[in-house]
């Protein structure tokens, strides 16, 4: 199992993802929970980060304008991998043992969920 600095890494690249994506992202508002981030799965073992989206007024889609969504990304320390929900193969479980990876698949989605 990984040590609370190597989790307090992970966590930190995560929150500054989020940050750099919010200036990328157009009509979408996101953010991560308040409180604990990550949130703990003490049954699965893993960490959770919910990444959050919010359709804001300025969306091109008006119809989506006050939905919301989130990307979670789950981190194994058991096994020392990422795990997130594929948009590219029917949101099916797909393990990736790079943070780097996880972000750039988190990015792609995000930002097809913005407005054109």
């Amino acid at each position: 199992m990984q040590n609370k600095e190597e989790i307090n890494k992970i966590t930190e690249k995560i929150k500054n993802f989020v940050y750099d994506i919010k200036t990328k992202a157009k009509g979408l508002e996101i953010s991560i929970p308040l409180g604990e981030f990550p949130s703990y799965d003490f049954s699965a073992n893993e960490f959770v980060y919910f990444i959050g989206y919010d359709y804001t007024d300025e969306h091109s889609n008006i119809e989506k304008h006050g939905s919301t969504g989130t990307f979670p990304i789950y981190y194994s320390p058991e096994k020392s991998i990422f795990i997130i929900f594929n948009p590219d193969n029917n949101f099916q479980e797909m393990e990736l043992n790079k943070l780097e990876l996880t972000l750039k698949k988190a990015e792609e989605y995000i930002l097809s969920c913005s407005s054109k």
